[in-house]
């Protein structure tokens, strides 16, 4: 008999080996970028839809307002980002995209959705379904906690 803590193991471990074979499978050294970590992607993310504050990009990012900050400064070093100032409060400042930035963040998405077609070409329908209820119901149980 399987036990959670063995089933949880498992899917850790199942986990991680299929991230290595996509790795593996999906690895274009044509198409070699600097990939943004998953922070840094979901907060140029963040930005497409246009400049935020460092507090809201900490809001979007459910981090700490010195952890967005020393995301954005990593950003800003990459030339990913820049500061603007507000035009109507010189007192606020806020982070947007660069040019550079935007590339990187459509060569980012291009990759993982690469990876992503990797991994569900390999499914049926039916295994394709099943797994959009369990992301589904996962990402429900987890908004409703947070």
């Amino acid at each position: 008999m399987i036990n959670k803590k063995s089933i949880d193991k498992k899917i850790v471990l199942f986990t991680y080996k299929i991230s290595r074979l996509i790795r593996k499978h999906v690895a274009d050294p044509s198409h070699i970028i600097e990939e943004p970590s998953m922070l840094q992607l979901q907060t140029l993310m963040s930005l497409t839809h246009g400049a935020l504050t460092m507090g809201k990009i900490a809001q979007e990012l459910y981090v700490k307002l010195p952890t967005a900050s020393s995301l954005v400064d990593r950003l800003i070093e990459a030339g990913y980002v820049k500061r603007i100032s507000d035009k109507l409060d010189r007192r606020i400042t806020k982070i947007d995209l660069t040019e550079k930035g935007k590339q990187i963040f459509t060569s980012a998405m291009k990759i993982k959705m690469k990876k992503m077609e990797f991994i569900l070409n390999k499914l049926s329908t039916s295994e394709k379904k099943s797994l959009m209820s369990i992301i589904k119901n996962l990402h429900n149980k987890l908004e409703i906690h947070s």
